[in-house]
């Protein structure tokens, strides 16, 4: 059996790739990760402790922008891709 253990960086242009065409809440984008996961069946592990530090990192970084919106009773924390976040992506294309 094998794993694959990805650094920061690879979870940064993930959660770029998943609000790159439309804002997501913080919470479905850790639900993403954690199919992503599981259809691995664990074998792809990141370094971060949770989604939630690289989100912030990408917003002090000027490549994400978040919001609060109500869903149903609850407020919920969405992120929305910025200029900077697509160029990085576009850079990360070719590397």
């Amino acid at each position: 059996m094998y794993y694959i253990t990805l650094g920061d960086n690879c979870l940064q242009s993930y959660n770029l790739i998943l609000i790159n065409n439309h804002p997501k809440p913080g919470r479905q984008l850790r639900e993403l990760i954690l199919k992503l996961k599981e259809f691995t069946k664990c074998k792809v592990q990141w370094h971060e402790v949770g989604i939630f530090p690289v989100l912030k990192k990408l917003e002090n970084e000027g490549m994400v922008k978040s919001y609060w919106q109500m869903e149903g009773q609850r407020p919920r924390k969405y992120y929305t891709i910025q200029e900077q976040g697509v160029k990085q992506l576009e850079t990360n294309k070719y590397e």
